[in-house]
């Protein structure tokens, strides 16, 4: 008894070994890969603009921890069919079996560590990720491309997001002509609403909004409603390229600024299920690193699948299907067509459920 207890240790630690020697080369790999392709890409842009070559290192080194969260799980699936795929083809799994040690406590090590491993990507992509990546886009306005903050669209509707206490929703806003319309703005004092102004437009004027036929309340004690036609509003400096800036790169946004954002958003009775949405996600995505390998463990483990291009092929086809599905729910639950929260963890549970009945029979 205390030798099969000893070789399933040894086995244990022999399988994580070989996992964690293809996962490190794997995800250089992958890394790698999206660089240079990415690169290439964009190379004309970059001799057109006359980058210098420590613009386009730091370009991209911002954008390392973005990447890593998008190739990292994909790089779980290689390095485990991979390590487990020549255990199959040279039957030492069968060797495995034959000797009375049970799979499920063989691999339960691996399950740990993709477990450890979420918690990595989630940790990267809040600290690094998405503020590498807005760094990164500013190395390419600012340095590349040397030009000032004004790209993006043109115009927008339902822009909204939270800024110095204020939320501002925008029914529709303009960036070229400084215009908006449907204005709304929520004025906060810690989590309390103490100021609402609503107007049927507004214009910028280089240095704050002057808005037109609305309403100012103040909220307290006794509420007071004040009606203007035309009045300067000083302490509202943000531009409409702000505006649309932060809306289009919403994906890109931080899951603690999202928070805010959808708490506001809350409290003031708009609509948040785009937020939310992504909120979910920014949790949910990283936990793939666990599902698939949980998923994937049964059939990398099969005698059935052998030679490393089908392992490579299978590992390949099941990260372009998790990420479809993942995209596509997401965006159903973005355009409140399925529950928020459902839409986040719905992918993850289509590839868990089956996970678990195809583990529990491993051993069969």
């Amino acid at each position: 008894m205390g030798y099969i207890i000893l070789l399933m240790k040894k086995l244990e630690w022999y399988i994580l070994r070989r996992f964690l020697f293809f996962l490190t080369l794997f995800t250089i790999g992958a890394i790698f890969i999206f660089i240079v392709v990415n690169f290439f890409e964009r190379i004309d842009h970059f001799v057109s603009n006359k980058a210098s070559i420590i613009s386009i290192l730091r370009f991209y080194v911002f954008q390392l921890g973005y990447i890593f969260n998008l190739m990292f799980p994909v790089a779980h699936l290689l390095a485990l069919f991979l390590s487990l795929g020549e255990l199959s083809a040279k039957n030492e799994i069968l060797a495995i079996r034959a000797g009375g040690i049970s799979l499920k406590r063989v691999f339960l090590p691996l399950l740990v560590f993709a477990l450890f491993s979420s918690l990595l990507d989630l940790f990267v992509a809040e600290f690094f990720g998405y503020p590498g990546y807005n760094k990164a886009e500013r190395v390419m306005r600012v340095e590349i491309e040397k030009r000032k903050p004004i790209f993006g669209r043109i115009s927008g509707e339902d822009i909204s997001f939270f800024w110095k206490n204020n939320l501002y929703f925008f029914g529709y806003i303009n960036r070229l002509r400084n215009t908006a319309s449907r204005i709304t703005i929520f004025e906060f004092k810690k989590d309390t609403i103490v100021r609402m102004i609503d107007a049927r437009s507004g214009t910028f004027n280089g240095r704050f909004w002057v808005l037109r036929d609305g309403t100012e309340r103040i909220i307290g004690k006794k509420d007071t409603l004040i009606f203007f036609r035309k009045r300067a509003f000083p302490e509202f400096t943000i531009t409409p390229f702000e505006f649309l800036k932060k809306r289009s790169r919403l994906i890109y946004t931080p899951a603690k600024e999202l928070k805010k954002l959808i708490d506001k958003k809350k409290k003031a009775g708009l609509d948040y299920t785009a937020e939310l949405a992504e909120y979910i996600s920014r949790f949910s995505f990283p936990f793939s690193c666990f599902v698939m390998l949980f998923f994937s463990i049964p059939l990398a483990s099969s005698s059935r699948w052998k030679g490393r291009s089908t392992m490579f092929g299978i590992a390949l086809s099941l990260a372009f299907l998790y990420w479809g599905m993942f995209q596509g729910i997401k965006l159903a639950g973005s355009l409140g067509k399925i529950n928020p929260y459902l839409a986040g963890h719905l992918t993850n549970l289509i590839f868990f459920i089956p996970s678990l009945y195809m583990y529990l029979k491993i051993d069969d």
